[in-house]
């Protein structure tokens, strides 16, 4: 099984990615998060700093954003003159601010844009192109609708999140929607949402046997053990205590040398306990309790309590 590690804004840039992947390097390759494509002229080595020098291992993919195709492959070849071989074009991201403006998910139901965007992309650059989007943003023929304008292009992948726009992350991703995306798509598709858990891989699997291929995101958070798992590996509670503690001591040391201000240090490490809540089983007030927190040494001090309680 090949794992793709699903992009976080805000929270898998290079600081953290280098980090998490040192201590849990079970994935095959990495979507950065979004980059605003942009004009020729406009775009500089500082924009892509995150995901440069290019030597990342496993692979980074960097994804972009936008609506216009002249940015779009402007900002491709770009990243092809910086040593990129593949670029990933975010269709999914359903938040309001960015659906309004037309990007991303907001952009699913003009499939017709779309498949204009991928042609010029096709066309004008030698780029391997994937997508990466929902089962739509308002209704699940959306996606069918984009893989039937988009399937005479050779596109790398179709990455889909099992869901709509709408849901945002909330309520069950949608199988038998994302099984008629399978039997439509000549291009190789990728399946992301939900798999938490071994045993929601399990279910997975059993349900979709022919997939080789998935996406992660929120299960590599809550459990940094989840793609080790899938892929075999098996560890007692005492091993995952100790490992995960070498980790979060690595990420803490690490975060605290580069975060001067303590209010982005704390609000950074608040934004990953909600995530690591679920790893230590923490309740809903426990974890409230920690995000009220203004003072990073009482934030510290509970937090590697947690740590040594596990």
């Amino acid at each position: 099984m090949e794992i793709y590690f699903a992009p976080f804004h805000g929270i898998s840039f290079r600081l953290f990615r280098n980090i998490y992947l040192k201590h849990f390097p079970y994935f095959d390759t990495i979507i950065s998060p979004f980059i605003s494509a942009a004009k020729a002229e406009t775009l500089t080595k500082a924009l892509f700093r995150d995901i440069l020098p290019n030597d990342e291992n496993p692979p980074i993919i960097p994804q972009i954003m936008g609506n216009n195709a002249e940015k779009i492959v402007d900002t491709i070849l770009f990243l092809q003159q910086l040593g990129f071989s593949h670029v990933n074009w975010n269709l999914g991201c359903p938040y309001t601010p960015i659906v309004r403006k037309k990007r991303a998910c907001g952009l699913m139901p003009f499939a017709k844009d779309i498949a204009s965007i991928v042609e010029q992309v096709c066309h004008k650059t030698t780029i391997q192109f994937s997508l990466k989007m929902r089962l739509g943003m308002y209704n699940k023929e959306e996606s069918l609708e984009i893989i039937e304008q988009t399937n005479d292009f050779p596109l790398d992948f179709i990455g889909i999140h099992a869901r709509l726009g709408t849901q945002l992350y909330e309520g069950k991703t949608d199988w038998k929607a994302f099984e008629k995306c399978l039997a439509l798509s000549k291009n190789k598709i990728i399946y992301n949402g939900d798999i938490f858990s071994i045993e929601d891989y399990q279910k997975f699997i059993t349900h979709f046997p022919q997939q080789n291929t998935i996406m992660i995101g929120r299960g590599g958070l809550q459990n940094p053990f989840l793609t080790a798992q899938i892929k075999g590996l098996v560890f007692s509670e005492q091993e995952q205590k100790h490992l995960f503690a070498l980790f979060y001591n690595d990420l803490t040391n690490t975060y605290v040398n580069y975060y001067t201000k303590t209010n982005i240090l704390l609000n950074r490490l608040k934004e990953l306990w909600k995530y690591f809540a679920i790893f230590y089983h923490l309740s809903p007030t426990q974890l409230q309790s920690l995000l009220r927190m203004n003072n990073y040494s009482d934030f510290e001090q509970e937090t590697n309590k947690l740590i040594e309680q596990k």
